[in-house]
């Protein structure tokens, strides 16, 4: 007899999420996964880019996919807050701005599709652009809420709270390896511990194709990312709190793009000013060793970027310090998350291409939808979400 009808291994955003949907539709469902290090530079355990309070939310998006997942997501995000009594969405607007070819014009059709009111403003005469700074060859747009910011961590804990709340069980372990029998699939924790589950979903985002390689070759890829903490005082923090997020699609050689934050209040009680960047040259992670390396250590090849990037677009902020960080994405040949089955009993949503913090709550329902079901019954078309055969 088999301990659950579903398992889900891996407990970030979209493995909550998927928990929450799953409870939700009466399944008896556990969620495996730890939580936060205490300490980054001495664990031995996964890391997770979740581990983040600031990450942009909007529909706007040159990808009619991922503004799909990001809409259906963000009309589940005062479900979510009521469910679990914990609020991580802000709908502060999102300030956009390019100069390549063409500016802003392909967002465009997101705009009408998702009627989001949408205008090209002036950044160096709108209020709503303060203190955002670009230069004059720039096209910016303002994107109104609910576009702004979420919190990660405030997020994941809300989707946890209301799996539970639903009747969803929750287990702290660290998975080593999956057994598959006739019947069911065995979990394997490290502790030694081992749960049954008539089916699992795998949900581990940067680590999923490590878990997986003995079972299915997953081309999920994780690649180095870096942000940076540029640290204000509580007073310049409440003088801005009004200030929208930021998305720079910068495309110089040296940058893939650029995103931020407003001043978002951290675990350690400091307020900072959150910078993300793809950096050029990506580097690959190819072992879950080399995962762990990345995030333990301080992104020092990234230093000199990410702050030069930082004063650039906010030069009359004065920052009491800054820091920068590791982070990753898990990267896709599809640049869309694997959402599918590996086969009757495993199932695998993962592979955020650095787009699905926004989007998880879509990304959970899809695969909770396709384990319960057992086949694909979603309005999008299944072959944007399928693993390579």
């Amino acid at each position: 007899m088999t301990d659950h009808e579903i398992a889900i291994v891996g407990a970030g955003l979209i493995g909550a999420a998927a928990a929450r949907h799953a409870a939700l539709a009466g399944l008896d469902v556990v969620l495996i996964g730890p939580g936060e290090p205490a300490d980054p530079t001495d664990h031995d355990g996964p890391f997770a880019s979740h581990h983040d309070s600031g990450r942009i939310t909007r529909h706007l998006d040159s990808s009619a996919v991922w503004a799909e997942l990001a809409a259906r997501s963000i009309a589940e995000y005062p479900s979510i807050a009521a469910a679990s009594g914990s609020e991580f969405h802000h709908p502060v607007g999102v300030l956009w701005a390019d100069r390549g070819p063409g500016g802003l014009d392909d967002l465009a059709w997101s705009s009408e599709q998702y009627d989001v009111a949408f205008e090209e403003i002036t950044a160096g005469d709108d209020p709503r652009a303060v203190p955002w700074r670009f230069s004059d060859d720039h096209a910016v747009g303002f994107e109104p809420a609910p576009a702004g910011y979420i919190d990660p961590r405030r997020m994941v804990a809300a989707q946890r709270a209301a799996a539970r709340a639903a009747g969803a069980t929750t287990d702290d372990g660290v998975v080593e390896h999956l057994t598959r029998g006739h019947d069911d699939v065995t979990i394997h924790l490290r502790a030694g511990e081992e749960i049954t589950a008539a089916q699992v979903i795998v949900a581990t985002g940067a680590y999923t194709a490590f878990l997986l390689r003995s079972i299915v070759h997953l081309p999920i890829v994780p690649i180095t990312a870096a942000i940076i903490l540029g640290e204000v005082t509580p007073d310049v923090a409440a003088a801005l709190h009004t200030m929208p997020a930021m998305i720079h699609r910068i495309g110089d050689g040296d940058y893939v793009d650029v995103y931020a934050v407003p001043p978002v209040q951290y675990p350690d009680g400091r307020w900072y000013i959150k910078l993300g960047a793809e950096v050029l040259p990506e580097v690959e992670l190819r072992s879950s060793a080399a995962v762990n390396e990345w995030m333990a250590g301080a992104a020092d090849e990234w230093q000199s970027h990410l702050r030069t990037s930082l004063q650039s677009v906010l030069p009359d902020i004065e920052f009491v310090s800054t820091a920068v960080k590791p982070c990753m994405y898990a990267r896709t040949p599809t640049h869309f998350p694997f959402v599918d089955r590996i086969d009757d009993r495993l199932f695998v949503a993962a592979g955020g291409n650095g787009r699905a913090a926004k989007s998880a709550d879509a990304i959970g329902s899809l695969v909770v939808s396709l384990t319960s079901a057992g086949r694909w019954a979603d309005a999008f078309d299944h072959e944007v979400f399928r693993v390579p055969r």
